[in-house]
């Protein structure tokens, strides 16, 4: 006779809470699910509901999972304590590296204040890297009549 087996949970959910956002390892910007146990990353893969990836997902939006759990990624904003180039580091509080920041901003205002942040309302400051800088001037640009048209067939003496 058949006897009925114990219940068993075979598989654990992988996940507490699933958030859906945008991945951000490629240009493609697929959507993707996040799935977090006790507030940490346990899995990511493709948002189904997504328009640009239907719930496919690459392997660089798969591996993103390694870059957030990565022991090298920075935790805490850094200050170099030692001479440049030695590689020694101490962590130092936001603060701290908010207030090193605008130190360093308010050093080139003062000798400089037109250097600003853009706005959206003021106009374009050209680069030296633009396209317009990097244009012959007009006078020596060729002209269209360095460039002969058709070939005239040659003259017959008579």
């Amino acid at each position: 006779m058949w006897k009925q087996e114990p219940d068993i949970a075979l598989s654990e959910p992988s996940a507490d809470e699933i958030k859906t956002t945008t991945c951000y390892m490629c240009a493609c910007r697929c959507g993707i699910r996040v799935h977090l146990k006790d507030g940490r990353v346990r899995y990511i893969d493709g948002n189904r509901d997504h328009p640009v990836n239907k719930g496919v997902l690459c392997g660089k939006g798969s591996a993103g999972i390694m870059q957030h759990t990565s022991p090298a990624r920075l935790r805490a904003p850094l200050k170099r304590i030692g001479p440049r180039g030695s590689g020694e580091f101490a962590e130092i509080s936001w603060d701290e590296a908010l207030a090193t920041a605008t130190g360093w901003l308010a050093a080139v205002r003062g000798r400089d204040p037109r250097r600003r942040r853009p706005t959206p309302a003021s106009p374009p400051t050209p680069s030296a890297t633009s396209r317009a800088n990097w244009r012959r001037p007009r006078s020596s640009r060729r002209s269209r009549s360095t460039f002969p048209g058709p070939i005239a067939p040659a003259a017959t003496m008579t």
